[in-house]
């Protein structure tokens, strides 16, 4: 078995240490009880569809992960958590898509281009919310909305050249 398909499990792994680490270190258990539900809410629905799903647990990590950092735990382990989960959401839904569509289940090549552009996407994400962070800037809300803009529009036109050039 090809190492893409470990790399869901491997992101939701991941995403689940970090989010629980980051409420057992606070000494909060009743994170546990939740992550059970969401596992078992997956089960329940991956029999219907794989989308929704990856979907529901992603939404779910997301919305365990924002309760922590309201509540203070630590930020670092909350947005690793997040960027996993995103990470094995979009693995998910690829590897759903694949096998359902015969010619791109053959593209190894379509398969290292979609990772690569996940990694570059990743890291950018985790930069730019590591530096928002820690860069305490007071800015009125619009002059940051449109740099989130830019920094959006920014990011899909490099994806989009980047992707034109691998093709």
């Amino acid at each position: 078995m090809k190492l893409r398909s470990f790399l869901p499990v491997i992101a939701l792994t991941m995403s689940t240490l970090c989010i629980a680490g980051g409420y057992l270190s606070a000494g909060n258990i009743m994170v546990l009880p939740g992550m059970v539900a969401l596992a078992l809410v997956w089960v329940i629905v991956k029999r219907s569809s794989g989308f929704w799903a990856a979907s529901t647990l992603f939404a779910g990590y997301l919305l365990l992960a924002g309760i922590g950092v309201v509540d203070g735990l630590s930020f670092d382990l909350m947005l690793a958590g997040s960027i996993a989960a995103l990470a094995a959401w979009d693995l998910m839904r690829f590897d759903l898509d694949s096998s359902q569509t015969p010619e791109a289940k053959a593209s190894a090549k379509m398969g290292r281009h979609r990772l690569q552009l996940l990694a570059i996407t990743l890291s950018v994400g985790w930069l730019s919310a590591g530096l928002a962070a820690r860069i305490h800037l007071s800015l009125p809300f619009f002059a940051v909305l449109f740099l989130a803009v830019v920094a959006i529009l920014g990011l899909n036109i490099s994806l989009q050249k980047l992707a034109g050039r691998h093709l």
